[in-house]
């Protein structure tokens, strides 16, 4: 099975925090904009296997309701690798995709598509959204202890990788006021994007590390900040790695991205919602500028709005 994937609209990350305020029976309202608004922009949400097991803890009625949510977003997400060193040397090889895990988005497709054969149903007949409903993923974690606890592990792994690193780091630090900009020196953005983020976000922890203690989860956070900041849009993160991200901003273009702490969910909703009518606009604009292209001729309303989405979406 052949699979194109890529980014449109604008791309969205939430912390599992943030998941799991969405997933209150009061954010119903909430969700619902969220969803539409996503898909209306063309946007997408990063996701990651180790962002889908810290899921794990979501039970009962919570878990239902995210799994509803998730799959509300049809075909509107994207795995991405949040293991930055192999990002980044795919960057520096100009591959495209470089921040696709290739080999997640692989094991989906493998498992969605015996799914439906179990369910005698051709993977090839049914659509895209349903297709890549990744509310089937609570629900195939649910299922299989087994692969959940492997999950597990390798989330452990990537945090245990992080804090070993900033350990390191803090003692370099401890040494030398300085060692951060030694460390992680400045990368010019347009050189490489996931370096140039890479170094500011470490460079910022490390600067703050002799007065900062390192949480258990702060791994897992700097993992899924670095590529999400990387990629750009809009980013919702624990308040410290707001202010961190933030500050590695500086090294970035102007309104690349937007994070957000708890208690902003709403705002980012708004901000989304903005988004979506604006690309909604500058469609519409050019579909009706294909319009008149074509000598005002009636009857094809539906091929000039997905001509003028194309043209769109390889500008983008």
């Amino acid at each position: 099975m052949d699979v194109e994937t890529g980014l449109f609209g604008p791309a969205v990350f939430l912390d599992v925090w943030a998941v799991r305020d969405l997933s209150r029976a009061a954010m119903t309202d909430l969700r619902n904009r969220f969803a539409t608004a996503l898909a209306m922009a063309g946007g997408s949400l990063l996701v990651s296997t180790a962002w889908i097991t810290e899921l794990d803890g979501l039970q009962g009625d919570a878990r239902s309701r995210a799994q509803a949510l998730f799959t509300s977003l049809g075909a509107h997400w994207l795995l991405i690798n949040p293991v930055v060193s192999a990002v980044a040397a795919r960057e520096a090889r100009n591959e495209l995709g470089a921040y696709l895990s290739r080999d997640s988005l692989n094991g989906y497709v493998l498992e969605r598509s015996g799914e439906l054969l179990r369910s005698n149903t051709d993977p090839h007949t049914v659509s895209d959204a349903e297709f890549f409903d990744l509310g089937r993923t609570l629900v195939w974690t649910a299922a299989d202890p087994g692969a959940a606890t492997t999950s597990a592990a390798q989330s452990q792994a990537l945090k245990n990788a992080a804090k070993a690193r900033a350990d390191a780091d803090t003692d370099e630090q401890r040494q030398n006021r300085t060692a951060h900009l030694r460390l992680y020196p400045r990368v010019a953005f347009a050189s490489g994007q996931m370096a140039c983020v890479h170094n500011a976000v470490w460079r910022e922890v490390t600067r703050r590390s002799l007065g900062r203690t390192w949480m258990p989860n702060d791994g897992f956070d700097i993992a899924h900040l670095i590529p999400a900041l990387t990629i750009g849009g809009l980013i919702a993160v624990d308040s410290d790695w707001k202010d961190i991200g933030q500050a590695a901003s500086a090294n970035l273009p102007d309104r690349h991205a937007t994070l957000y702490r708890p208690g902003e969910l709403e705002r980012l909703v708004v901000d989304l919602e903005t988004r979506a009518r604006a690309i909604q606009d500058e469609i519409a604009r050019r579909a009706y500028e294909i319009f008149e292209q074509r000598g005002r001729l009636h009857g094809h309303d539906l091929d000039d709005w997905l001509q003028a989405e194309r043209e769109l979406r390889g500008r983008q």
